[in-house]
């Protein structure tokens, strides 16, 4: 499957697989020059707004490697050189061009979206093994890889993978080769590893850190621009709601490492 010459000023791609999000359709007027893709293995999955676009070529594989192969392969679909991705529960609320227009403008290759409320890879792999079953083996398997190509996990920085932006070119296509592959080497005869932010942040700071990024906040998920969605609902996760709920007990995070 392979997408043919630049027609439009960007492209928005989300993608949906199993039953894990719902259809979040575009609330504004749909733009001429952007293009609106949503990715799926659904055939019966409709949209008023969106592009749907079914890609055989992921049949066989588990719903994270259906994820991640869309995520660190964008411009696969894309008829555009630059690329909004957004995750299934993101809703567009307002046109996305000034948001764009701006990041080009600004000269950065990629932009991402720093993680508000942890600031390094120690503390959301604890996280994810406590809240989200994450298996405390393969939180090891992390911290193992990344010690052994000399990245301290303590080191602050963390990025979320919510959304991000980037361009057509070899930057891109180094990062997502890189991406993809350490992330089925921490994966098992299953699929790869589910757990792809932490390495991300690693990624970026140990092999790329000539590459500008354009750091963009968690709050743009609840602007005029973007609303974040509970996972399968129509129903908007407000500001902060993570600061409400039970302490992340630091010292015992800490201790992972």
């Amino acid at each position: 499957m392979e997408t043919a010459g630049v027609k439009y000023k960007y492209s928005v791609v989300t993608y949906i697989f199993g039953d894990y999000e719902v259809v979040h359709e575009i609330g504004c007027e749909l733009e001429d020059d952007v293009e609106y893709i949503l990715v799926t293995d659904n055939k019966k999955l409709k949209s008023k707004t969106w592009t749907i676009v079914i890609d055989e070529e992921l049949n066989g594989k588990t719903v994270f490697d259906k994820v991640f192969s869309v995520r660190y392969n964008l411009f696969k679909y894309c008829h555009s050189d630059v690329c909004f991705r957004i995750d299934g529960s993101i809703e567009i609320l307002k046109s996305l061009t000034p948001i764009v227009e701006e990041f080009l403008a600004s000269g950065n290759d990629i932009g991402i979206s720093a993680h508000i409320y942890r600031n390094n890879v120690v503390e959301e792999l604890a996280i994810w093994n406590s809240f989200r079953d994450y298996p405390m083996s393969s939180v090891r398997k992390q911290i193992n890889f990344f010690r052994n190509i000399g990245f301290e996990p303590t080191r602050k920085g963390l990025v979320q993978m919510n959304f991000a932006i980037n361009k057509r070119g070899k930057i891109t296509d180094d990062i997502d080769r890189m991406m993809y592959a350490i992330l089925h080497y921490l994966g098992d005869e299953n699929g790869p590893d589910r757990l792809d932010q932490t390495v991300f942040s690693v990624v970026i700071d140990k092999f790329f850190p000539h590459v500008k990024c354009k750091v963009y906040s968690e709050y743009l998920l609840h602007t005029d621009y973007l609303a974040w969605h509970h996972h399968g609902k129509n129903k908007r996760i407000p500001v902060m709601e993570h600061l409400t709920q039970p302490p992340y007990f630091r010292n015992e995070l800490v201790s992972l490492a």
